[in-house]
């Protein structure tokens, strides 16, 4: 026991104690949030002033332009708390020019920075002519808010122009379709109904699942890399000399997998101080926080125990590869299918989300090298039986034992083998030693 506590305590001061751990532990939760919020406010900021945009009517009495002139003034943004208009709106008269001559002019205006783009109304678009579209012209067409605006102003102008022919008053239409929530209330198995569900609960684990994704490859190939560099450097030769492969096996899985677990409790706490931080500062503007999602502490716990099987499994399998190969190059190679293998379970989680109780969700959380993926998916979309549970938590860990126990047999010859990685013929053979 005690030389088992002597090779987890270097394992984990060793990697704890490092730099990269340091700042990755407090910069992660950092960049997982930019990663969520920053693209979108990065994709709806815009620079330099508002879209100068003509817009040439050619319906009948040029009746669109005021609808879409008027649609696009709405779009406003807020600096600061003064409204600035996005576009600036301008209507090309015909002026006894025809269609070639007029686009030719405009484009000659984006050519010389006086617009920024043109939209051409067809006078078929009220009458519903198939053949004739909205066409918008601009110096950058890539601009996906603004051409969605664009669309969306000509779409409103045009259904209240059909509207107003039809007799119909617009403001009473849109009224009449005024969207309708649906309140979402779970039903357990006893037939009791549960507070409203707002979905942001089951996303929150869906994002705590590629979390465990991603960490068990991360840790894996750090063990991975740990063995090849112990192979490398020969230390392995004077551990032997002391502690058995199995101790010394486990002793290195369950250092790291104190890493992690250390990396996620860092994480944990600072995501509980800053939820305490935002729920104190909605508090105090009178939000209602009963709709919050709530995630209970049995399901943290199911989190917990199936990060540890993934990561005992996996990445037990990672240092079997370790001692197999001889180079960094190998074991890349050599590991990529235990990668395909927890991409193939992510990959059928958004199969399991819609039917979490159908016999492939059965069968693949009964399978250790899925479960720890596929179970936390199913406990927070609807709870199984607690049979499945129990028997996917001895199937996981019993397979844990096993795998340990057979990369402990080939680590110990493998890792004193050089010049060569070993064939399986080899590695059967050294698991079949006494």
């Amino acid at each position: 026991m005690n030389k088992l506590l002597a090779v987890i305590k270097r394992e984990y001061l060793e990697r704890v104690r490092s730099k990269f751990f340091i700042i990755m532990t407090l910069l992660t939760p950092l960049i997982m949030v930019a990663l969520g919020i920053v693209p979108t406010l990065l994709l709806t900021l815009k620079t330099g002033g508002p879209t100068r945009l003509a817009v040439v009517d050619f319906t009948p009495e040029a009746k669109l332009f005021a609808g879409v002139r008027d649609s696009l003034l709405t779009e406003r943004k807020t600096d600061k708390g003064k409204a600035v208009a996005q576009f600036d709106i301008r209507q090309e008269a015909a002026d006894g020019r025809d269609e070639k001559a007029i686009k030719q002019a405009l484009n000659a205006r984006i050519a010389g920075n006086d617009l920024d783009g043109y939209v051409v109304l067809q006078p078929g678009l009220l009458a519903g002519k198939a053949e004739e579209k909205a066409e918008f012209f601009g110096r950058n067409v890539n601009d996906i808010i603004v051409k969605a605006q664009i669309e969306r102003a000509i779409n409103d102008a045009v259904r209240g122009q059909r509207l107003g022919v039809l007799g119909v008053d617009a403001d009473k239409l849109e009224a009449a379709s005024a969207k309708v929530d649906v309140a979402n209330f779970p039903v357990n198995e006893k037939g009791e109904t549960g507070k409203e569900d707002s979905g942001a609960g089951f996303w929150g684990v869906f994002f705590l699942g590629l979390i465990l994704y991603i960490t068990i490859i991360s840790y894996g190939m750090a063990v991975l890399t740990a063995v090849i560099e112990e192979k490398g450097t020969r230390i392995s030769e004077i551990l032997f000399s002391s502690v058995n492969s199995f101790t010394l096996m486990m002793g290195k899985l369950i250092g790291v997998s104190l890493v992690g677990l250390t990396q996620y409790l860092s994480w944990a706490l600072m995501f509980v101080l800053f939820s305490l931080f935002g729920v104190n500062m909605l508090a105090a503007r009178g939000v209602d926080l009963s709709a919050m999602p709530h995630f209970p502490l049995s399901l943290l716990l199911y989190l917990v125990l199936y990060f540890l099987i993934g990561y005992f499994i996996y990445a037990g399998l990672y240092a079997l590869i370790g001692a197999m190969v001889t180079t960094m190059q190998e074991g890349q190679q050599f590991s990529m299918p235990l990668t395909y293998l927890l991409v193939i379970g992510f990959m059928v989680s958004f199969s399991i989300i819609r039917n979490p109780d159908s016999q492939l969700a059965v069968v693949l959380s009964m399978i250790p090298l899925f479960s720890p993926i596929i179970m936390p998916l199913r406990i927070a979309s609807h709870m199984p039986p607690m049979w499945q549970l129990l028997l996917s938590l001895v199937i996981g860990f019993s397979s844990v034992i096993g795998v340990v126990w057979l990369t402990a047999r080939v680590y110990r010859i493998g890792m004193l083998m050089y010049g060569k990685k070993a064939t399986i013929p080899e590695v059967a053979r050294w698991i079949r030693q006494q």
